[in-house]
């Protein structure tokens, strides 16, 4: 409810801030610059791991938020404790509430593209010096499959994409 007083949602992901109740400010004042500032404009602006965020008073205290967040709770109701916001398609800033999910910690990692010191050009691929082989391993819920070794690269990539599809479901991301 109080988020509804807040913003308005729009269809490409964004909120645009209302006119909100005298009873959110603990002053006159306060409303009157909360009110001429945001209202009818466009909330938040990219912080610097490129999510939306903004600050708002709340309980007469100014709160840094995230929109993503915002969005998923005005649209589905709070967040259950221990559970993150996962962007599907891994663009932080886009906030369309189809691409946004409820998600624990370990399915949002699993949400991620390769890492920047991958080497072998695909995710959960890694070259074995010593056997000369391709191995494959993959992380889920704290734990390492090992996946096996192959000798030719493509079955390896095939191979680590086949284990993600199984291991993480919908949360499977492939590097690409």
């Amino acid at each position: 409810e109080y988020l509804h007083q807040c913003f308005e949602y729009t269809e490409d992901g964004k909120l645009i801030g209302k006119v909100r109740p005298r009873e959110h400010f603990a002053t006159q004042r306060g409303f009157s610059v909360s009110s001429a500032r945001t209202a009818g404009v466009e909330v938040g602006g990219l912080n610097d791991k490129g999510y939306v965020s903004f600050e708002l008073t709340y309980l007469g205290k100014s709160v840094t938020f995230l929109a993503h967040r915002i969005i998923w709770a005005m649209h589905n109701g709070p967040i259950p404790e221990g559970y993150w916001i996962d962007h599907k398609d891994l663009n932080r800033s886009n906030n369309r509430i189809g691409n946004l999910r409820l998600a624990l910690p370990t399915n949002n990692s699993h949400n991620q593209n390769e890492h920047s010191n991958n080497t072998s050009g695909a995710k959960c691929v890694f070259w074995c010096k010593k056997s000369k082989v391709w191995f494959v391993k993959i992380l889920t819920n704290g734990k390492i499959h090992g996946i096996g070794r192959f000798k030719e690269y493509e079955a390896a990539v095939n191979a680590a994409r086949s284990a993600r599809e199984n291991l993480h479901k919908e949360f499977a991301n492939h590097g690409n």
